[in-house]
């Protein structure tokens, strides 16, 4: 998609973090903005800011798990703006624990957020944009769905199935005019699930694993949707042949990255276990989700939640 400017982007998960950061790249390429996420000061302070950049904004409050608000999201754009010709999934939650200790209930949210939301979304939006003979649908997945690791079995499948969705539709929609890039990034030191994760547990991931922002991963979206790319890894160090090694040797590659990742991870997951840490809903990075209380013994932790 060559031209952005005057058409529209939806973008959920928009009120901070990557979500802010893709929609302000966005509006700065002339783009009409869509936002959505499930709380709604945040979502209006976003719609404020983005808008003294003089594009026109609306701000949806929609939980994406609930698929009457996604058809509510859907309608209202299209009447408001006429069109949605970007589609921006970025709504997501990170799970990390012993995948032995998960409930049903938890495995289940976490697949609903991170990959059932953005094939249902993507469902109610694509008929516009058949229609049109035009559109781009963007899903933002992470470094974890190219290679897994330890102890985030179920948010590293679930964003595993989005680089498989990106491919399908990519194949399913060639020749109509409709395409879609899938972007990969690193921890994001400036907002995202990395730095909740640090505010949270009070420890840094090792050097090695490498970093982002999310104006780079903004940058990337927006090089992504005009390129037509279909994959784009944004981290400081290069982790392609990682990648690939991981499909030449399996098994060593998977030596390399237990010994890279699983201390950092266990950590995570240990630490969870004792803040006794349980609901996946209190662990979205929803943008403006209320802060959250867990008292343990006598002592009170507070973790601000902030969704990518």
């Amino acid at each position: 998609m060559k031209s952005l400017r005057g058409k529209t982007a939806l973008i959920t998960g928009g009120s901070s973090g990557i979500g802010f950061a893709i929609a302000k790249a966005l509006a700065q390429e002339g783009m009409n903005l869509v936002l959505a996420a499930r709380t709604h000061e945040p979502l209006e302070r976003a719609a404020a800011e983005l808008r003294t950049l003089g594009t026109s904004v609306i701000a949806i409050p929609t939980d994406v798990t609930d698929l009457s608000q996604l058809q509510k999201l859907v309608e209202t754009t299209l009447h408001e703006m006429g069109s949605i010709d970007v589609l921006v999934n970025n709504a997501g939650m990170e799970s990390h624990r012993d995948f032995h200790q998960f409930t049903t209930d938890e495995i289940v949210q976490t697949v609903q957020v991170n990959l059932l939301a953005t094939m249902q979304l993507t469902r109610l939006t694509l008929p516009s944009m058949f229609e049109a003979h035009c559109g781009h649908i963007v899903n933002i997945a992470s470094i974890a769905d190219k290679s897994a690791h330890s102890f985030g079995a179920a948010y590293g499948a679930s964003k595993a199935g989005q680089i498989a969705f990106t491919q399908a539709l990519r194949l399913e929609y060639f020749g109509e005019g409709i395409s879609a890039s899938v972007i990969c990034p690193g921890f994001t030191t400036d907002g995202g699930m990395y730095r909740r994760l640090t505010a949270e547990v009070g420890f840094e991931s090792p050097w090695f694993f490498g970093r982002t922002t999310c104006e780079a991963v903004a940058n990337a979206t927006v090089k992504a949707i005009r390129r037509d790319q279909a994959e784009v890894i944004v981290n400081s160090l290069p982790l392609r042949p990682l990648f690939i090694l991981n499909q030449i040797s399996p098994r060593f590659a998977n030596w390399l990255i237990r010994l890279a990742t699983r201390h950092f991870f266990r950590k995570i997951a240990k630490t969870r276990e004792l803040l006794e840490i349980s609901d996946p809903r209190n662990l979205t990075m929803a943008a403006g989700v209320p802060q959250m209380s867990q008292t343990l013994g006598k002592e009170q932790y507070q973790i601000g939640l902030t969704k990518s």
